[in-house]
């Protein structure tokens, strides 16, 4: 029987996700159907595996990427799959229009429209108002582009934000909203307060604490109705918005309806004593004149910006939408059209509601903070428009603490903010922490006060909307396809520039104040935040932008020594199934490196494998990467990993007899280790290509002959390559001691202790060609905490002298030419020490024409490098033929000539001192000292460096011996010393005396 292809199926299934689930399982249950299959697929774990890929296919059929469900901390999977179902959510007109609306036709447009007209004046006022209503208008704009880019989840805001600029903006800027959310709900709960005693002077004695009283008692029946549920506040602010409507309504008939009112004492006996009401509305007939005493600005106590900074809180509801994203069926087609519609309603009723106000009442009664002027003007009674307010105030306060819980739960899901790691999927606890704040903040007691910390918060939430469109739409990443079109970066241009004009007029330490604060929430989410999250925002696309150009220009600019600095990759090998202090060779290294890192450019991390190419093997490659990478994170080392497959050999065939599979061993040995050249080769790129390649020594290399073949290739390739080399011996020293943990269940919870700060000394032997690599090297750990307190000594070696005063002489000269050489370098500390140490080996020759100074190209060019004579067979030796070119007999001779030429120069002026063309020497006198000569190099410097933290050293080059043997051979120069770095230095300079 036929059976579709997956993808045929997905062709053919209904559009309706939950019915695709149906009609998947239902397919799956008709056994029938599979019996002509093979038992594979009869099989009941893979028949599961094919319903949870149709699930998969569904939900990036709705919108969504890879990242979302596998990397996104904000949006799991499961989340996802339960956000696909519209069942419970809210369309426009719920979810976004009604919220909007509510939020912004709150207290302040009854009970401080007309005071602030009053003082501002009619003109003045219809200014203010335009400032706030573009603002705000623009910022809907920007949100509106933002939102139509793909699929919105909860959130709102932070998540537009974080999504968009970073995890860390995101959150600090989301905080910032969640608490002018919660600080909103205050202002309009205590506007609901004021306006009630105002209307009904049922003050208990004392203003301030009757509207804390009824602000407390106001905000626990808001918490009680968030905590029933979402759609119970929904339902609840459809009542009081249909109220508020009608009050505005009343008002609005009641500014043309008004005649002038005048109010007698015996017209109302009974409200006589309860009731003032106001003798200056005039009506509509009085307008000319009414304007002409209303039009022009008188403060009292106050000027337009802070009249701006109370009034702005009235137009802030534009965010009640985004803040409940989560609940709506379509986020990115109901935010536009819902916000949109509310800000253009409630910003023509705002903006008219000055002019009204100042034509139809008289100066002293806009002034006057004794009367209800909304309640008064509204036509036909007064009641409707008290009631109207208060409810308007108690919804719009429903509002903001329906919202604000929901942005910081979404904050909290993204494990953003540690502290509150208690309230993760809990979010009847973040209400009542929500309400918590808002009754500090009603025990203030006083709307004027609350307003300008909202204005501030309010305005730095939309400033970094407008920002984030503005930074889109001007990079243009792909990502950026926004379905809204009315928008353009030149108004998210401007709705920038007018939230942080209005912060800084407004009140400019509260903006320093919030600018700070965001700062500091920066810093704390950037270095807690898991960094396994990723949403993809547009600061890791400005990364790779600069990257690319920063790339660019290292490839067509030209190297120069001054701007020489380490690019270090470090081999090693890496098994996943050890224990983890011992799956990671040369760590050791990487903690030298890291102790250093502020010297160095970055840390490439390279290790190699064997295999095929199948899936098997690059399934193993991912899974060893991933282990460094967790490895990495847990001793908190830098680095980037860099992983290479090579083919594995195929199996010596059995057929084959004894001495024909060791001949075919011993050829496979001789051939280069492809492993090595391919990562050498693949590190790095363009020009950040590593400059410096670092290892362990092998400790082993006597049992695994094949090891020290390695090595030295290892050197050989790096050195062809125009390489510095460092290798650590000892490696394990280097690194931090891991606490020991019987238990091996809990090993892998083993922490390392706190890395060492030295204080003993370092230690320079420099016995051969130097380039200012080792000396540069001290000046790096000179700066670095770890080592930084350790005293620096450089030893250098010359020859024995039979004459006391000559020797004295001799070692004044060398101890003064290199303390010249650190100065004119600029590489002298003050706790640097230099010791001169006379070394008695017979074939020495004079180390001061080793040093690194002037002439160093010269004699590298007159002394070939013998890396590039090395044979790649293990089996044959290393090195020239020091036999033709260095005999003893030349040797010999070379010295006296170069005594006689010594006593005839010492004359000569510093800057060629070090290295005079007449007693330049060869670079490979160590090479040609025997096993003998080097245990005695290594007992003079145990006797000198045998307690020092770290001996720095030349890395031998190879002499004229095998592998082993020459491995053996840097052994012994090395043995008895805690902590060792051989440096083969790079033909290129690594430091220069000009500026």
């Amino acid at each position: 029987m036929y059976i579709p292809t997956p993808v045929e199926q997905v062709a053919k299934r209904p559009r309706n996700i939950n019915d695709n689930y149906q009609s998947n399982e239902h397919m799956l249950e008709k056994q029938d159907m599979y019996q002509d299959t093979s038992d594979e697929i009869q099989n009941p774990a893979f028949q599961k595996g094919i319903l949870k890929y149709f699930k998969k296919v569904d939900y990036f059929l709705a919108g969504n990427t890879p990242g979302d469900a596998s990397k996104d901390k904000g949006v799991k999977y499961e989340e996802a799959q339960n956000d696909v179902s519209t069942q419970n959510k809210q369309g426009t007109f719920l979810g976004v229009f009604l919220p909007v609306m509510q939020n912004i036709f709150g207290v302040l447009l009854f009970i401080r429209v007309p005071q602030i007209t009053g003082e501002a004046g009619i003109i003045e006022s219809v200014v203010l108002v335009v400032i706030c209503c573009c603002t705000t208008f623009l910022t809907v704009l920007s949100l509106s582009a933002i939102a139509t880019n793909g699929k919105i989840f909860r959130g709102g805001t932070y998540y537009l934000i974080s999504r968009n600029m970073g995890a860390p903006i995101g959150t600090a800027v989301g905080f910032c909203f969640y608490l002018g959310t919660t600080f909103g709900g205050a202002m309009y709960i205590l506007g609901a307060a004021e306006s009630f005693i105002t209307a009904t002077k049922l003050d208990l004695g004392s203003t301030d604490l009757s509207m804390r009283l009824y602000g407390t008692i106001l905000l626990v029946l808001i918490m009680i109705i968030n905590l029933v549920g979402l759609k119970y506040v929904a339902k609840t602010g459809l009542l009081f918005l249909g109220v508020v409507i009608l009050a505005i309504i009343s008002i609005y008939i009641g500014f043309f309806a008004t005649s002038g009112k005048s109010y007698e004492n015996g017209d109302f006996p009974d409200m006589e004593e309860k009731y003032q009401y106001a003798s200056g509305i005039t009506g509509i007939g009085e307008a000319s004149t009414n304007w002409e005493n209303n039009k022009y600005s008188r403060y009292i106590d106050n000027n337009f910006f802070i009249l701006l900074s109370v009034y702005f809180p009235s137009v802030t509801g534009i965010m009640a939408g985004a803040n409940r994203s989560g609940d709506l069926k379509d986020p990115s087609s109901s935010l536009p059209k819902g916000t949109v519609c509310a800000q253009l309603i409630t910003s023509f009723v705002y903006i008219t509601s000055p002019i009204l106000f100042g034509i139809v009442c008289d100066r002293n009664t806009l002034q006057s903070q004794e009367y209800l002027i909304a309640a008064e003007i509204s036509w036909p009674t007064r009641y409707l428009t008290i009631v109207a307010i208060v409810l308007s105030s108690t919804g719009a306060g429903l509002q903001c603490l329906a919202g604000a819980p929901r942005i910081l739960d979404a904050i909290v899901e993204d494990d953003n903010l540690t502290c509150c790691k208690c309230f993760k999927n809990r979010i009847k606890r973040i209400i009542v922490l929500t309400c918590l704040i808002c009754l500090c903040a009603i025990m203030i007691g006083d709307i004027d006060a609350i307003t300008p910390i909202i204005t501030m918060f309010f305005l730095l939430c939309y400033g970094f909307v407008n920002f984030c469109c503005l930074f889109l739409d001007t990079v243009q990443f792909p990502n950026w396809r926004p379905t809204w079109k009315f928008y353009h970066k030149f108004l998210s241009f401007l709705g920038l520039g007018l939230c942080i004009f209005l912060m800084i007029a407004i009140s400019w330490w509260s903006f320093i104040i919030v600018v700070i604060l965001v700062i500091i929430l920066f810093i704390i989410v950037y270095k807690t935040k898991d960094e396994d999250s990723n949403y993809g925002d547009s600061v890791d696309a400005i990364r790779l932008i600069q990257a690319k150009s920063s790339l660019i220009g290292l490839i067509k600019s030209t190297k120069h020594v001054k701007n020489w600095i380490p690019i270090v990759l470090v081999v090693g090998d890496f098994d996943v199934n050890k224990p983890h202090d011992e799956q990671l060779d040369s760590k050791g290294a990487l903690f030298f490196l890291e102790s250093i890192k502020k010297d160095i450019s970055f840390i490439v991390y390279g290790n190699y494998l064997t295999g095929n190419y199948t899936y098997d093997d690059l399934m193993r490659k991912e899974k060893q990467e991933e282990g460094i990478a967790k490895w990495m994170k847990k001793e908190k080392i830098q680095v980037i990993n860099k992983t290479v497959m090579y083919k594995e050999q195929e199996e010596i065939p059995s057929y084959l007899g004894k001495q024909e599979k060791e001949a075919l061993i011993v050829k496979r040995n001789q051939e280069p280790h492809q492993g090595m050249l391919f990562l050498m080769q693949a590190a790095g790129l363009g020009g950040l290509e590593p400059n410096t390649i670092v290892t362990e020594f092998p400790k082993n290399f006597k049992l695994v002959p094949k090891k020290a073949d390695q090595f030295v290739q290892f050197v050989a390739f790096g050195v062809r390559m125009g390489k510095a080399i460092m290798v650590t011996v000892n490696d394990q020293n280097f690194a931090p001691k891991m606490e020991i943990i019987s238990d091996q269940e809990k090993q892998a919870e083993a922490k390392r202790s706190k890395q060492e700060v030295y204080q003993k000394s370092i230690d320079v032997w420099t016995f051969s060609y130097e380039n200012g690599l080792m000396i540069l090297m001290t000046y790096f750990l000179n700066r670095s905490t770890t080592w930084g307190k350790c005293p620096i000594n450089i030893y250098i070696l010359t020859l024995k002298s039979d004459e006391k005063k000559k020797k004295e002489e001799e070692e004044q000269r060398i101890q003064n030419l290199v303390v010249t050489f650190l100065k004119r370098y600029r590489l002298y500390q003050q706790k640097m020490s230099v010791n001169v140490e006379i070394v008695s080996i017979d074939q020495w020759q004079q180390i001061e024409g080793l040093l690194l100074t002037e002439g160093k190209r010269d004699q590298l060019e007159k002394y070939p490098d013998q890396f590039k004579n090395i044979p790649v067979d293990p089996t044959q030796t290393y090195g020239m033929d020091l036999h033709d070119n260095l005999s003893k007999k030349s040797l010999q001779q070379q010295q006296v000539n170069n005594n006689n030429n010594n006593n005839n120069n010492n004359n000569n002026n510093n800057n060629n001192l070090l290295h005079p063309e007449d007693q330049q020497q060869p670079a490979r006198a160590l090479s040609v000292m025997s096993q003998t000569q080097v245990n005695m190099l290594n007992n003079n410097i145990k006797s000198k460096s045998g307690d020092a933290d770290l001996v720095i050293m030349n890395l031998p080059e190879p002499v004229n011996q095998k592998a082993v043997d020459y491995m053996e051979y840097v052994r012994n120069m090395t043995q008895g010393l805690q902590r060792v770095l051989l440096i083969r230095n790079t033909k290129q300079d690594c430091i220069t005396e000009f500026t």
